[in-house]
């Protein structure tokens, strides 16, 4: 028996084949044989291809990511009869074609899709998923409204996914108060004249915040 490996792709998948001789052996009724010997070149069978998408591509802390295998191939004559996958993060699943998956911090993680066809061959892919924050962006604008008001505007901030910006805070930079609510505008008056800063805290739905802040100077 010879064996032969051919190498087939880049990711080093081997398909092997191996050569047989059949002999066959005919007797006739004399007890007088004659044989022939034939090879018979017999190729493992293809692995499948493993391939998924992922949806949003570029998701944020706590949203929903979903992962479709629904591109994978078997050879021909096969089937797929597993999908496992590793989330990069600790935590796998072997439930389906497509799963869904919520990532508890930012970063970057390698997801691997691994399938198994019914012949027990596999294949691996793997795609790159950044993981965003998931944080507010908080945006302020001053504007001078006569003698020492001005007028605090954070309408421009932003929340990500699904999340709404829930609280805007409004500090002064002086002894007063902060203003805090679901205002995203807030008018104040300043004591004396002179520069002041302004800080703004956007708290979104989710509980994350974001702080940003602006010089004004008055009158």
């Amino acid at each position: 028996m010879n064996a032969s490996a051919l190498k087939l792709t880049p990711d080093t998948l081997v398909v092997v084949a191996l050569s047989f001789a059949v002999t066959l052996t005919v007797t006739n009724d004399r007890g007088v044989s004659a044989s022939s010997v034939q090879s018979v070149s017999v190729a493992a069978s293809p692995t499948p291809t493993a391939s998924f998408v992922v949806s949003p591509p570029t998701p944020v802390v706590g949203q929903t990511v979903f992962f479709n295998g629904d591109a994978s191939r078997a050879a021909p004559g096969r089937s797929i009869v597993q999908w496992t996958w590793d989330f990069g993060d600790g935590t796998a699943s072997s439930a389906a074609i497509s799963v869904s998956h919520t990532f508890s911090t930012g970063g970057t993680f390698i997801v691997v899709l691994t399938v198994r066809d019914d012949a027990d061959q596999r294949s691996t892919t793997t795609a790159i998923v950044n993981v965003g924050s998931g944080n507010p962006i908080a945006q302020l604008f001053l504007s001078k409204v006569g003698g020492n008001q001005i007028q605090a505007d954070a309408s421009a901030s932003t929340a990500t996914g699904t999340s709404t910006i829930a609280n805007y805070r409004f500090a002064w930079g002086d002894s007063t108060p902060d203003t805090s609510g679901p205002a995203s505008s807030a008018p104040h008056t300043y004591a004396a004249p002179g520069p002041h800063t302004v800080t703004l805290t956007v708290t979104d739905s989710a509980g994350r915040s974001a702080v940003t802040s602006k010089d004004i100077t008055t009158p």
